[in-house]
């Protein structure tokens, strides 16, 4: 049996091609020949194409598994962050290791943030801003009597916003790495 004997598996594999269609041909013509051959089989042994095609479900959901590992490889292969967070923040919802690495991200780069906004502020004010300690309390940010406590950092705050922003950029790439790798098809 041919494709042009079977109007529905032509339509479903134009239907893949376009959902295919972010992917180089080479790969969306090897994947519409696999889906065609899987479905000539199926036939072959007794099933209807309809059947077939409706176990596969639509060419969108078929495409999008095929879609999301192309996305994981070329980020991967780039191995530019932009696209390592992209593919990342995608797999996300079928994740649980870009989900994990996408909270840990999440909370360096929102600790790089107050820590880097509070550097900013010692320097605008250094004898009201820091690392404050006391008997009743403990934080960091601006404080409006400098003698009710005592402040532990001094002028170390900016390096250590400096060093926070360096560990979030290398722990951003090495952990979107991390958990692409986890999720990109074993070859």
């Amino acid at each position: 049996m041919t494709q042009k004997e079977h109007p529905r598996l032509a339509a479903y594999a134009r239907e893949l091609r376009w959902a295919l269609s972010a992917l180089p041909d080479a790969d969306r013509d090897s994947i519409v020949d696999e889906m065609r051959s899987h479905v000539l089989d199926r036939v072959d042994a007794g099933a209807s194409v309809e059947d077939t095609l409706a176990a596969l479900g639509p060419a969108d959901d078929y495409a999008s598994a095929f879609r999301d590992a192309y996305t994981v490889a070329t980020s991967l292969s780039s191995g530019r962050t932009p696209h390592l967070l992209g593919a990342l923040m995608r797999n996300v919802a079928n994740s649980v290791s870009a989900a994990v690495a996408g909270i840990v991200i999440l909370g360096a780069w929102m600790f790089t943030l107050m820590i880097g906004n509070v550097a900013l502020l010692k320097i605008s004010d250094p004898a009201h801003v820091g690392l404050w300690k006391s008997d009743h309390f403990f934080f960091i940010g601006i404080i409006d009597d400098p003698s009710t406590g005592r402040e532990l950092l001094g002028p170390w705050l900016l390096p250590i916003a400096l060093a926070s922003l360096v560990i979030s950029l290398l722990l951003t790439r090495w952990l979107a790495v991390w958990a692409l790798r986890r999720i990109a098809p074993r070859r």
